[in-house]
């Protein structure tokens, strides 16, 4: 799926918590602002080239109960990068994620859809 597919996919803006793994002990957090079946955007301070792979960990909120997170590892790769005010933004394709956090994502989605463009 091209990074122009994944655009016209439906996406849900969310406020989650999140960070990129770069080893034990070595991480940068960041904010997820939106998600859709294919990937994720999020801010944070640094920037990452087109193509790199990140690995993310992400606390996705329980759509029928706030106050349960589910802890997800993903594999993601860089799809774009734009400077927004102090941070950068982010756009992510998911390379490897377990299925419960797919459908789990899939769910929020549908739940919560914002306009594509």
């Amino acid at each position: 799926m091209s990074s122009t597919d994944l655009r016209q996919t439906l996406r849900a803006s969310v406020v989650w918590r999140g960070g990129i793994i770069f080893g034990p002990g070595n991480y940068q957090m960041i904010k997820v602002t939106d998600v859709s079946e294919g990937g994720l955007a999020f801010l944070c301070p640094r920037n990452f080239p087109v193509g790199q792979r990140l690995r993310l960990g992400i606390e996705i909120p329980a759509p029928d109960n706030p106050g349960k997170r589910h802890q997800c590892l993903c594999d993601v790769s860089v799809i774009h990068a734009i400077l927004s005010h102090a941070d950068y933004k982010i756009g992510v394709r998911f390379l490897d994620i377990e299925n419960d956090h797919r459908s789990l994502i899939k769910t929020w989605v549908h739940k919560h859809i914002m306009p594509t463009g």
